[in-house]
This record gives structure tokens, sequence and C-alpha cells, in this order.
């Protein structure tokens, strides 16, 4: 963040949301107690979204038994699908493993609200206008496929969502 001579081209703002299998009808309001009641998926510490996730559950003190770690957002879904457990994930996630026809529950976390942010940075100047192409272009296909289908499925989340716009150069944040 705070090299010079990037620039940056915010491309998605999202929260963080808790993942249920669909049958499941017991609380959603604290982590602990469904730790207890079924396993938590994680991610691989390994991957970024696995230490953005741990890190978050560190800050409110969550301590949840590590039992299940995969790298794969499609396999760590299925798991929660059939009922092995739960997890924390992003909508976008959620999407690229084709939400609709997995048949799990999502609600917002308990926990403070955890949200990240994908950004486009390139080296100032170097590839032209092909950065803030990509970008912009970016933009535009998760407008059409990926809000439309969030404005479907999950309704509630799409006022959370944040399709960034313009270019941000050297230390802005």
């Amino acid at each position: 963040e705070n090299y010079d001579g990037l620039e940056r081209h915010a491309v998605l703002g999202e929260p963080f949301v808790l993942v249920l299998p669909g049958d499941w009808g017991g609380p959603v309001d604290n982590l602990r107690w469904l730790a207890r009641q079924l396993d938590f998926v994680r991610y691989t510490p390994q991957s970024l979204i696995g230490q953005t996730v741990e890190r978050h559950l560190r800050l409110n003190r969550l301590e949840l038994p590590a039992r299940l770690h995969l790298d794969n957002t499609f396999a760590l879904l299925r798991l929660v699908s059939a009922g092995v457990g739960w997890t924390i994930t992003t909508p976008l996630c959620l999407y690229q493993a084709g939400f609709a026809g997995l048949g799990v529950r999502v609600v917002r976390l308990p926990t403070e609200p955890l949200r990240r942010e994908l950004t486009l940075v390139s080296r100032r100047d170097e590839l032209g206008g092909l950065p803030g192409q990509l970008a912009s272009d970016s933009r535009r296909l998760l407008e059409r496929h990926f809000r439309a289908d969030i404005e479907r499925e999950l309704p509630w989340l799409v006022p959370e969502l944040r399709l960034g716009s313009g270019r941000r150069d050297g230390l802005s944040s």
C-alpha cells in the first residue's frame, strides 16, 4: 500500500458472510456455540482469504477447533452443503462456486463486520490505459452478472457490495 509508483484501481468491496447448511435451523448469532454443533470448515492458512478469516476470529477472541482445512472454495462449500459444517467466505466466492445450486444458508456474520477490497494494482504509466480498462471491464462484468445473481439470491447483501470506480495513484488508501 505504501509503495510509490503504483496505480490502484478499485474493483469490488464486499463483506464476509456466514454460510451454513441449507437445512440449518439453529441459532446463528454465536460462533462458539455453532462450532460445538458443527465443524468450522476453514480455508487453508496459506491462502490470503484463510489468513484474513483467522485474523478476524483472533481479533474477536474466537478460538475454534481446527479440524477441516481446504484450499478450494467449491470443495469447502460442498462440505457445508452436505451438512458437515459451516464456514466464513465472501459473496464473490459463493458466486464463483455456483451458490444458487448449493443449497446453503447465507447470513451476516454475528461478529464485527469483516470486509475485503479487491483492487487491480499496476506500475504507474507502464501499461498505458490497459490497467484502467481491465478494472473497468471487471466492474462492468461484476455489475452485469455477479450483482444480478446476488440481487436474485441474496438481496439483503446488495447494499453492502461496492463496485469501485476510478483510478487511485500513489499512496492513497
